[in-house]
């Protein structure tokens, strides 16, 4: 195989995974101050908030996955 895609692929793989799993756990850690500071919720309550929104999450990214490898993946960002 020719180097350059290989480079292409490990950059793809960790760069850009790496920074959208930044931007997960930025959102929910943010919720979780969020719910935990200002809106002053028990925090084992906001524990289970963001645990319970993460799962969704989870179940979600399948879901669209499946969309998308169905319809191709413009439709899926469209709708979501």
């Amino acid at each position: 195989t020719y180097q350059g895609n290989l480079k292409r692929l490990f950059v793809a793989l960790f760069g850009i995974a790496a920074g959208l799993t930044v931007i997960w756990y930025t959102a929910m850690f943010t919720v979780l101050s969020f719910l935990q500071g200002t809106m002053r919720v028990q925090e084992t309550v906001a524990q289970v908030i963001v645990g319970v929104g993460a799962l969704f999450g989870l179940g979600f990214f399948v879901l669209f996955g499946w969309l998308s490898d169905r319809v191709g993946r413009k439709t899926p960002i469209v709708l979501g």
